[in-house]
């Protein structure tokens, strides 16, 4: 008689789950544009986030190949006024408002500082200071990676790794209650040199984001103070938490198997969920969740080609429970297999019409999917 592993058997019932939610489908992808939203005149240019009139921030690059933070909006793109000195900058959230975060850098490595943005105020470096009596405190470093519709900011500030005089270590995810509040330390890490962030925040305040704890990683939600972990998938560690909606329902990543793989938490089970992948995929991440559940993301996919041998690329994908994982096509004109995409965000809220805004790149172009899903009986 055949015996099944432990994986075998998990594989099993995860391809069981993902034909059953095929077969339950009630939503269905009507049309979907792809529109490359071009650069500043340089050769590439990235997507990191929209809001709910469809304004899309991220970075593109000038003709001199510096990349600048960047707003896209009615077919025209904005340079958000990156300081002269600077040899970068980049926009990494936008709210319902039009406000902005992101960070900007001076030449060298690891010299990057937040900013907000307006359009009363232009590019403004927010504040970085968490320890004043350090003697390094004015030497760290941060980014702000997105803002809530009340203007509440989270990120990451880096101290440096010698101020033991202070508490917590290394890299802190944070949050600034205004543009230009003083931040404060979301949670300690609990290991000396790991690498910590806050990726998101959604309406109430609420923050996910991840920490190391030396041996592994593992993603987390501050809400008012109280921080909780993500709870691992079956057979998944090391968890990152990337992105959380207005209800609390929070998607990441975890590992399994050496692959990672999509996750999904509801913010109350004792176990977070997977994803699907993509056919023919091993990894995937998921990026952002909006109130209806839809997910953004990328995933590994095998693209077939008549005349060459197979190959598996990443595809920016949709996810919803009702719809199963969808591919979000390439730009026209691309080549199959030589076209990698990221999918990076969407909007929140679904239009009584059925469209959804989503955004990334593909080949290094920022790309917006116009995709228009539609219920069925």
């Amino acid at each position: 008689m055949k015996t099944w592993s432990s994986r075998q058997l998990f594989s099993f019932m995860f391809m069981a789950c993902a034909a059953s939610f095929a077969q339950a489908a009630s939503y269905v992808v009507d049309s979907v544009t792809v529109t490359d939203l071009g650069t500043l005149g340089g050769e590439d240019s990235w997507a990191t986030d929209v809001n709910n009139r469809g304004q899309v921030v991220g970075w593109a690059q000038d003709a001199t190949m510096k990349r600048l933070a960047v707003r896209w909006s009615g077919g025209a793109i904005l340079e958000l006024g990156t300081p002269a000195s600077s040899a970068f900058s980049y926009a990494n959230g936008i709210n319902d408002i039009g406000e902005i975060v992101g960070q900007f850098g001076d030449p060298g490595e690891f010299d990057y500082r937040p900013f907000y943005w307006s359009a009363g105020t232009g590019m403004v470096e927010m504040n970085r200071s968490l320890f004043p009596g350090d003697p390094l405190d004015p030497l760290y470093i941060g980014k702000a990676n997105a803002i809530n519709n009340a203007g509440m900011i989270a990120g990451i500030i880096e101290k440096d790794f010698t101020s033991f005089t202070v508490p917590c270590r290394k890299s802190l995810p944070v949050a600034w209650s205004f543009s230009v509040a003083t931040p404060f330390i979301v949670h300690c890490p609990e290991a000396l040199n790991s690498y910590n962030h806050a990726s998101d925040i959604n309406t109430s305040g609420w923050i996910v984001g991840s920490e190391g704890t030396g041996a592994t990683t593992r993603g987390f939600v501050w809400k008012s103070g109280v921080t909780t972990h993500i709870p691992n998938p079956f057979l998944g560690t090391q968890v990152r938490g990337s992105g959380i909606n207005d209800v609390g329902v929070i998607v990441g990543y975890a590992n399994l198997g050496g692959a990672s793989r999509a996750i999904r938490w509801d913010g109350v089970s004792a176990t977070s969920t997977w994803l699907p992948v993509l056919g023919g995929g091993t990894s995937s991440y998921a990026e952002e969740i909006n109130d209806q559940n839809f997910v953004a993301g990328t995933s590994e996919m095998l693209i077939k080609d008549p005349l060459l041998p197979d190959e598996v690329h990443d595809r920016a994908f949709l996810y919803h429970s009702l719809l199963g994982m969808y591919p979000l096509p390439i730009p026209r004109g691309s080549r199959p297999l030589e076209t990698d995409c990221s999918g990076m965000s969407l909007n929140n809220i679904v239009s009584s019409t059925g469209v959804i805004k989503v955004v990334g790149a593909c080949s290094s172009r920022a790309i917006l999917w116009t995709v228009v899903v539609k219920k069925v009986p």
